[in-house]
Order: structure tokens, then sequence, then C-alpha cells
């Protein structure tokens, strides 16, 4: 009975093994991600830090996604290399359901913070953008802090939902997984409605920030084709170089919708083709005895 153990127990860590090998450039991308993510942060951070006109409400979710950035970075180095030693010490990725959902935790929460943070900040700047004069007399109790609150009120709930039903008896058998994920940890049908909702979101920041682009650079251009007349006072210059300013604002900020995009949004619908495609193999799990 014990070598009929070993030799099955001798399988899953093969299988194993041969999957965090065909999925290793994977690690690398995430371990340079990772890096990016983290250095991104710290920098964000100490801008605002260092900056007397950047600490403002105005600015209090950007140091929220500044945290986010870190912490998303951090969580993606981490997992990287976690998994090549896995590999590198032939030690495999197989582990029951529950633990696996456990190591999760953190970089599933990471991710979906940083799209809800996304999701407060396009709101955030929507109410500022429509109604300029009443955000700026708004104290932040009333916009900047229940909007921070609910992003992390969000991504703290549905950890907790994906830990505690990837850890049930009642979601799932007690099962062995020779792949670890954060998919493990939902049931098809869940995840399917997981990923919709994310990328639903992420549909709805990017749509919201091109029409604040877009509404932006029209009012801009009016602006500044008022102000390019030959006689200028040094307050009109002023105020045509400030306009010239915001418009490469509003060009970086055009970059950074169009990185959302790629990155959020594409690495979902990718999950989701291939979940389809995949779902059902066999090799993905195997029950414990």
């Amino acid at each position: 009975m014990n070598s009929s153990f070993s030799v099955m127990d001798e399988d899953r860590l093969h299988r194993s093994l041969e999957i965090l090998s065909a999925i290793f450039p994977s690690f690398v991308v995430f371990m340079v991600a990772g890096v990016v993510a983290t250095l991104t942060g710290v920098l964000s951070f100490a801008a605002i830090l260092r900056s007397k006109e950047m600490k403002s409400k105005f600015y209090a979710l950007y140091v929220e996604m500044a945290v986010v950035d870190f912490l998303m970075g951090v969580s993606y180095v981490f997992t990287a290399t976690r998994k090549i030693y896995r590999l590198k010490s032939r030690e495999g990725d197989v582990m029951e359901r529950s633990t696996c959902c456990q190591e999760s935790a953190i970089l599933y929460f990471s991710q979906t913070l940083g799209l809800y943070v996304a999701f407060t900040l396009a709101i955030d700047r929507t109410v500022s953008f429509v109604r300029p004069v009443a955000y700026k007399y708004l104290k932040p109790v009333y916009i900047t802090l229940p909007l921070i609150v609910a992003a992390w009120a969000f991504s703290i709930l549905e950890t907790a939902i994906m830990v505690s039903a990837g850890s049930s008896p009642a979601f799932f058998a007690q099962e062995i997984l020779i792949s670890c994920g954060t998919a493990s940890c939902w049931s098809i049908p869940s995840y399917f409605a997981t990923l919709y909702s994310h990328l639903a979101i992420s549909g709805f920041v990017v749509l919201l920030n091109f029409c604040l682009i877009f509404v932006a650079k029209s009012l801009m251009k009016e602006a500044i084709k008022r102000k390019a007349v030959s006689n200028l006072t040094e307050d009109e210059r002023r105020l045509r170089s400030q306009n010239h300013f915001q418009m490469k604002v509003i060009k970086t900020l055009s970059v950074m919708v169009v990185s959302h995009a790629t990155s959020h949004i594409s690495s979902r619908l990718l999950l989701v083709v291939l979940l389809h495609l995949y779902h059902e193999d066999p090799e993905l799990t195997v029950l414990a005895d």
C-alpha cells in the first residue's frame, strides 16, 4: 500500500515539475513586472512626499495607488521567487487546495485592490471634472475617504470569499493540486463570473477615462485658440503656458489609459479564452485517495 502511495506521489511531483518548467518564462515576466511595480510605487510615494502641491486631498488616491503598486510588486516578486525555487529545488507545486488558497491570498488581494483603486480613482476624477467647484470645497470624509475604504473593503471581502470557498469541503472535495494558482480556489462558474465582473470594471474605467480625456482635450484646445493672439498680458501668457502643460498631462493620461486597457483587459480576456478551452482538462488536478 505504501509503495502505491509513493508511486502516486512521485507521479504528481513529476507532473507538477513539468508544469512549472513549461511556465517558467511567465515567472521571469512576473519578476520583472514586480520589480517595476515596486520601484514605481516607491518613486511615486517619494515624489508625493517631497511636493507641497501634491500633499492635498486631490492626491490622496494617488498615494493609495503608490501603496498598491508597491504591494503588488512585492507580491509578484515573492510569488515568482517561490515558484522558481520550487522548480530548481525539485520540490514541485503539489499541495492541498486549502493550502494553495491561503498561499495565493496576498497576490489575489493586491491584484483585486489595484483594480478597485483604478475604479475609485476614475470616479474621483469624474466628480472633480463635472463638479469642480463643489469638489474643491468637499471635505475628504465625503468623497476621498469613502472611496479608499470601499476599495479596501471590496478587495478584502473578495479575497476572504476566495480563501474560504477554496478551503471549505462544502464547495470542493479534499484535493491535491499539482499546480497552484488563484483560479484553483474557485469553481469554474464562479471564476468565470469573477473574471467577467473584473472585465466589466476595467472596461468602465477605460471608457470613463477616455471620455474625460476627449472632453478635457476639446476644452483645452478651445482655450488655447482663444489665447492665441499677439497681444497677451503676462497673466494670459502664464495661463496659456498652463493650458499647454495640461495638454501634456492629458496626453500622458491617454498613455496610462492604453496601458490599463492592455494590461487589465487583455490579460483577463486571455484567461477567459484559456479557461473555456482547458477547464475540463483532467490533468489539472488529481484527487486524493
